[in-house]
């Protein structure tokens, strides 16, 4: 029985192995002077008397297509954060954001509270001279008054699910397949 189960893990060790190289291409790229290179940095601040939920969007192309904006926990090594939507920021509060300016433009920042639904335009013009770190990094949320509504296309990118879990899911196997192979070849022989 014991020899089964370990033939089991064995297999299963062996199939999840390419992910492994998934794991390693991407700790290697975590520290690439040319992906770091491209890792920029703002602050946000809410200056409004309640907790706000944002959505940095950015713009990936010369047709002006919104998508989320690539967020990073760290710039080196280079980690993209689990969180990149519907992101609190309590009164008062002030968020430094790491994030991705190669081949996406900051344009705007979704805000929501249980009332508002809105944007602060970052950049009116994300698309003359692509692509651009942002240019002011540092961003206050003081006045309803300065958001604008919210267009069709950053609605649709806000209401699709959005998540690096896959990816995590990916490293948590590459880190533990070669383990299991090891374990469960090693058992395998010792009978």
């Amino acid at each position: 029985m014991k020899k089964q189960v370990n033939l089991i893990l064995m297999i299963i060790g062996a199939v999840l192995l390419p992910t492994s190289l998934v794991a390693i291409l991407f700790i290697i790229n975590s520290v690439n002077p040319m992906q770091i290179s491209f890792i920029t940095s703002f602050k946000l601040e809410n200056r409004l008397n309640e907790d706000i939920y944002i959505t940095p969007i950015g713009v990936y192309n010369t047709r002006g297509d919104r998508c989320l904006l690539p967020l990073y926990i760290t710039k080196v090594p280079a980690l993209p954060s689990l969180k990149e939507s519907d992101i609190k920021i309590k009164a008062g509060e002030v968020r430094l954001f790491f994030y991705d300016w190669d081949d996406v433009n900051a344009s705007e920042i979704y805000i929501k509270t249980d009332k508002l639904h809105n944007v602060l335009i970052i950049d009116s013009k994300p698309n003359d001279g692509q692509f651009h770190p942002i240019i002011d990094n540092y961003i206050v949320i003081d006045n309803i008054a300065n958001l604008h509504d919210t267009p069709p296309s950053i609605t649709e990118v806000v209401n699709k699910r959005h998540s690096n879990k896959i990816l995590i899911i990916i490293l948590l196997c590459g880190a533990f397949a070669p383990i299991v192979f090891t374990y469960a070849l090693l058992r395998y022989k010792e009978g």
